[in-house]
């Protein structure tokens, strides 16, 4: 019988450490995100999700996915300067799925 309400702690302290919700987070960080991006990359890495601190930007190519995760870390601490408080702690790239063209 301990571990749901062991879960419900978990959860409620996971909540209360998050002072938004997940909708309006990724879409703050989104609208901040063409100008703390460096030249180039807002065009080519969008802003996916933003869940539990970790930032899912999805690149169009593996060029600008690798340039993206070589200045991850950058991106984290102007990020949050812009915000105003700690929001993304990690920031993880995936590439965008290309279609087939095939009918």
């Amino acid at each position: 019988m301990g571990e749901p309400q062991a879960m419900k702690v978990i959860l409620e302290r996971l909540a209360s450490h998050s002072s938004w919700d997940v909708p309006q987070a990724t879409e703050r960080v989104g609208a901040v995100w063409a100008r703390i991006a460096p030249v180039g990359l807002s065009s080519h890495c969008k802003v996916g999700s933003l869940v539990g601190g970790v930032l899912q930007l999805v690149s169009d190519a593996p060029l600008w996915a690798q340039e993206t995760k070589m200045v991850a870390s950058e991106l984290v601490d102007r990020i949050n300067r812009e915000l105003g408080e700690p929001v993304v702690r990690e920031i993880v790239v995936t590439l965008r799925r290309r279609s087939s063209g095939r009918g």
